[in-house]
């Protein structure tokens, strides 16, 4: 039962270990959209979210959006 429990709690470990979870406040750039790290480098919002969650992404288009980007950009 002792060698069952030892596994279990090595098992348990080793998944928080792996956890990885955003907390706090993430400076996001209202312009580019980049987020800031703690050395104070700026990563594009898929690569921070993807090095700090267990995520993948996966990039569509969203009907219309050419249009009103180009309409807020006034070409």
């Amino acid at each position: 039962m002792q060698s069952a429990l030892a596994e279990r709690v090595k098992e348990l470990e080793e998944a928080i270990s792996s956890v990885k979870t955003l907390q706090g406040l993430l400076p996001i750039c209202c312009y580019c959209k980049k987020i800031r790290d703690d050395g104070n480098y700026w990563h594009r919002v898929e690569s921070y979210i993807t090095g700090h969650a267990n995520v993948r992404f996966s990039m569509v288009s969203v009907p219309n959006a050419a249009r009103s980007l180009k309409a807020d950009l006034n070409l």
